[in-house]
Formats: structure tokens, C-alpha cells, sequence
């Protein structure tokens, strides 16, 4: 993805609007979707017999014996290894978003950019992923803008959805959702842009209505400065 990203930023130029989506495999584990490889996927590039390197990341190897097992998982020797696991390639995930912002610094992009960090499901581990309890429910999401730097730092209690995802990309780019129809009934735009929380803290969110219970996850807003990538 590294490549990928730097060769379409270098093809940006200067005052040109782009969109760029990166889509990180990590933190997820392979042994439902690719089992043959084992513990390769999750210990891929950190160093170990058979493991290979990966240059640009600097592994964190966490023992099983030391992690702090969340309040929501059986404490087991099984579950310990699962976690110390998950908690590697969360690491190796930590230093791709670190390289994409880099090369925006390195184009000279991340002074001019919205910046939006996501996922779709909290930790896939018991009472987690696929259960409404909010180990399953919470996400994060981090939102940095060149825009109202009195917001840098601040977490929102406002609870937002990634149905506002689309909302904030048109607000930010000052485009209107295209007026059409699909099998006959108009399609309506869901979610509300983040901008004004983003970039004014005594906005509050008006229409909790759009959050669409049922649909999505919810999950707070933290304003961060270049998501904190030194």
C-alpha cells in the first residue's frame, strides 16, 4: 500500500482535490478466512524463523504471560495468546497509518488534508464483534483537520456513525449529494457532516435521529492533530 499511496500522491498537483482510501487487512487475523497460513499472517514481518522482515515496521512483541486480558474474555492461556496476537498486528497496523501520513508530509499534503481513522466492528473476541455489548459496538474514530486548531486534542461526547462519513467528505470538498433515483424512490443522503463538531466545540449534534439504530455502530470522536504519527 505504501507504493501505491506514494505513486498516486506524486501524481497530485498543487490545488488538485483528491481522495485517497486506504484499507488496512491488519488488525484482522487470517485463520477463518486463510487457515493454511497459520500464525503466519498474524507474525508476518516481525522478525521471527520464517517470518520475514518488513523494513518500515518495528514489531511489538507482547507475551501472553504479561497483557492485560479485557474484562470481557475468559482469562485462559488461549486467550492470552489469541490477545498478545491481536495486540502485534494492531501494532503493525499503527505503523501503516504512520507511513500514509508520512507521505503526505512528504508530498506536502498533511497541512491541507482531512484525515479520517475508522473500522467497522469492535474487538472480535468474546462479548465483542457480532454481540451488542459495547466491547462489540465501540469503535474509534479520529478526525484530523487543518480546520479549527481549537479542536486539536479535544475528544466530542457527541456519538457519531460512519453513515457521516459521506456528509463530511461532500462538506468538506463543498460538494451537493447528486439528486437521483434508484427503482423509482429517491435516494436520500443518511448521516450529517463532522465538520462543525470538528471545528467549533460549542456545536452539539441536532438530529439524533440520523444515528439509525439498529444500522450502525456508534462511537465518540476524538479532534486529533495528524493523529499523533511522531
Amino acid at each position: 500500500m505504501k507504493e501505491k499511496a506514494s505513486e498516486f500522491l506524486s501524481q497530485i498537483k498543487p490545488d488538485e482535490n483528491f481522495f485517497l482510501y486506504i484499507g488496512f487487512h491488519d488488525p484482522h487475523r487470517c485463520g477463518s478466512t486463510n487457515p493454511q497460513y497459520g500464525q503466519f499472517c498474524e507474525k508476518f514481518g516481525n522478525g521471527e524463523p520464517g517470518m520475514g522482515v518488513i523494513p518500515d515496521w518495528k514489531p511489538v512483541h507482547y507475551s501472553p504471560d504479561e497483557i492485560v486480558v479485557p474484562y470481557h474474555v475468559q482469562d485462559t492461556p488461549k486467550a492470552r495468546s489469541d490477545i498478545a496476537a491481536q495486540y502485534t498486528t494492531i501494532g503493525r497496523m499503527d505503523q501503516g497509518v504512520k507511513l500514509m501520513l508520512q507521505l503526505l508530509e512528504k508530498y506536502g499534503h498533511l497541512d491541507e488534508t482531512l484525515v479520517i481513522f475508522t473500522s467497522d466492528n469492535g474487538i472480535p473476541f468474546p462479548s465483542g464483534r457480532t454481540n451488542l455489548y459495547s466491547a462489540g459496538m465501540s469503535e474509534p474514530f479520529l478526525l484530523s483537520s487543518p480546520v479549527g486548531k481549537s479542536r486539536w486534542g479535544q475528544r466530542s461526547k457527541e456519538l457519531v456513525s460512519l453513515l457521516d462519513i459521506v456528509p463530511t467528505v461532500l462538506d468538506w470538498y463543498g460538494l451537493q449529494y447528486p439528486d437521483y433515483e434508484l427503482q423509482g424512490h429517491k435516494v436520500q443522503l443518511t448521516g450529517q457532516s463532522l465538520l462543525p463538531l470538528a471545528h467549533d466545540d460549542s456545536v452539539v449534534r441536532l438530529d439524533t435521529q440520523s444515528l439509525q439504530p439498529g444500522i450502525t455502530s456508534y462511537k465518540n470522536i476524538d479532534f486529533l492533530r495528524q493523529l499523533f504519527y511522531t
